[in-house]
Formats: structure tokens, sequence, C-alpha cells
């Protein structure tokens, strides 16, 4: 007889670590109250979000614990209709969570006893969903005005007999303008598309040279303009990076440089190496970025001036492509500025493997 009370007691027991351990893997906070609101058991998961410990939270009523009016209303909806209630609530924290709240009653012959909290963060979720709501919206908004301008002048042609050349004109140089806008939104848009869902084929090259050609074909615009460019180039750093991306990083920065610098301003472009990686910079001498601007610089359709953007040929998605190109490359980027004096644009990249160097000058030496 003791024989089986003790094999029985040791099955509970291992039941009871079997349920522990599964609390603690599920992923997501778990809690069950008593009939009376009070917290009777907590996972490790339900403490990190109060940020304290399971045993802690055992005892206190749920109310005192999460402060969520919402989560209480969603519990006694759950108990009235004596079914399974799901919302998704905010959650307190300067950062403001999201969680996926489920509540479920729990009876013993038609009588409530209790009630079993699933929560789960879907906080990065739901921030995805509005950056993805957002992104809709500004490129219906960016597509539709150029649009509407075009159908405006088309119409106007259309039924414009005896109108003087010189109007007409003016109106199909509207046209090709706004017809080339939408092409460099597309464009864009292609390459931030790629820059985000497809692997790059990265290979070996010399981004010094890089760097060199992309600030020569610039020159000349930058003339034009009034800007002076001025290159400080470390020779022969060489890394493993997609170079058509890695271009076209440069082209961004360097082409936002000089189309936000003010008259008779510069252009420094820095690069140089490190132990493993390369520090690329690029700063200007222009209108520069105010403060409360710099967190968002980097989202897409994201425009400081609009009217200078639009103005200048921007798309607003030219610091995004890069940002998403650089964190491809397991990189960083950062902006730096100070209103009506110029920013500053820093880009820090792995450079790759230690033998690239050797495996880039072999491959140039076979070219020759």
């Amino acid at each position: 007889m003791s024989k089986r009370l003790s094999e029985a007691e040791g099955a509970g027991n291992a039941d009871r670590r079997a349920f522990n351990a599964l609390m603690e893997a599920c992923g997501t906070a778990v809690l069950a109250i008593d009939k009376n609101g009070v917290i009777a058991m907590a996972n490790s998961n339900a403490a990190k979000f109060n940020e304290t410990s399971a045993s802690e939270l055992v005892g206190k009523p749920l109310i005192r614990v999460t402060l969520s009016a919402d989560i209480e209303q969603l519990v006694r909806s759950a108990i009235e209709g004596g079914e399974m209630r799901s919302r998704t609530v905010r959650f307190r924290g300067p950062e403001g969570r999201f969680l996926r709240v489920t509540a479920r009653p729990l009876t013993n012959d038609g009588v409530h006893e209790g009630t079993l909290i699933v929560a789960q963060d879907v906080t990065t979720l739901r921030r995805l969903q509005i950056v993805r709501q957002d992104f809709v919206a500004n490129v219906s908004h960016e597509l539709r005005t150029p649009l509407a301008s075009i159908r405006a002048m088309a119409e106007t042609l259309q039924d414009g007999r005896g109108m003087e050349e010189r109007i007409s004109r003016s109106f199909l140089e509207t046209i090709i303008s706004e017809v080339d806008r939408l092409t460099r939104i597309a464009n864009d848009l292609l390459t931030l598309s790629e820059a985000e869902s497809r692997p790059s084929a990265k290979a070996g090259f010399d981004f010094s040279k890089l760097t060199e050609s992309v600030i020569t074909r610039f020159q000349g615009p930058a003339k034009r303009a009034g800007i002076t460019i001025r290159a400080n180039i470390e020779p022969e750093i060489t890394v493993i990076a997609a170079q058509d991306q890695m271009e076209q990083v440069l082209v961004n920065l360097i082409d936002n440089a000089i189309k936000y610098n003010s008259i008779d301003g510069s252009v420094d472009v820095g690069l140089r190496g490190s132990p493993g990686s390369i520090h690329l910079t690029v700063s200007d001498t222009g209108v520069g970025i105010a403060q409360e601007h710099l967190p968002r610089i980097f989202e897409r359709f994201y425009r400081v001036d609009r009217a200078r953007s639009r103005q200048s040929g921007g798309t607003g998605l030219g610091l995004s492509i890069v940002k998403h190109i650089v964190e491809a490359h397991d990189g960083s980027i950062t902006a730096n500025s100070d209103f009506n004096r110029g920013s500053t644009f820093k880009i820090d990249l792995p450079t790759g493997s230690a033998d690239i160097k050797e495996r880039v000058d072999a491959a140039n030496q076979n070219t020759v």
C-alpha cells in the first residue's frame, strides 16, 4: 500500500514538474486568478511583463498588477459570457507595448472557480502593421498627386483648341516632369523592395575605388550647384558586399548632401578602415535637420521639407534605401545634424573574412 502511495506521489510530482516546465517554455505570459480576481499562479513571462518575480504576483488582485481596465473588462466579459474571449490591449510602459490577451473562465460543475489568462507580446507585429498601413497611405498619396496633375494637364490640352503654343508646351513639360517623378518613385520602390527581401550577392571589391568613382561622377553636378566636394579616402580598403548596393548607398548620401546644401557649401566624404570594419562619413554644410526630425529621417516617404524635396526631385525613399542596404550587410548608420549648419551620416560596415584582400588582389591580377 505504501509503495502504491509513493508511486502515486512520484507520478504527481512528475506531472507538476512537466506542467511547470510547460508554463516556462510556452513563450507567453500565463496567469490564473481565482473567483475573486486574485492571482493564484503566474509563470516567469508574466513576471517579466511586470518587472518582478512570479512569487511576487501571487496573492495580488489582477487589477493592481496590470493597472489595465481593458484586461479587467475582458476577464469580466469572459466570465459573464461563459466562454473564451480575446482582444489586443495596450499595456502600460513608456514605449507602450501591445498584448494579445485571452481570458478563459474555469468552471467546476457549472460553478465559476477562476479564470486562466494568456498574454502574448505582439508589439513588433502591431508596429509592422502600422508601418504597412502608413506605407500604403504614403504610396497612394505620392502616386495620386502627379497622376492628378497629369490628368488635369492632359484634359486641358484635349479641350484647348486655339491654345497658344507657349502654354501647350508648358503643359507638356509639366506632364513629362510628373512622369519622370513617377518613374523615380517606381524605381526607388523596386530598389527598396530588393534591399528588404532579396538576399544580395556579395563579392570582394575595392571600396576605396568605388567611393572615388562615385565622387568623380558627382563633381560636375556639384560644381554647377556651387558645391565643393572634398574627399579623404584611405586607399585599398576592401570589403565583401554587394557592390551595386554599396554604390547605391554612396549615390544616395552624396546626392542628398549636394541637394540640401547651401550656396558655396561643401561636401566631405571620408573613408577609413579598422580591423574588421570600414567607416564611411558623408558631411555637408547645408540646411541641417532639426533634432525632432532626426529619429524619423530613415522612414519611408518621410521628408523634413516636403516642398524642397519635391522641387529637387526627391522621392522620400533615399535614406530608407540606404538604411536597409546597410543593415542587410550587418552594418549600422547614424545621423547627426545641427540645424542650419549641416548634417553628417556615418556608416560602419564589417569587411568580411580575413583573407578578403588576398582574394581581391588575386582577382585583380587575373584581369590584367
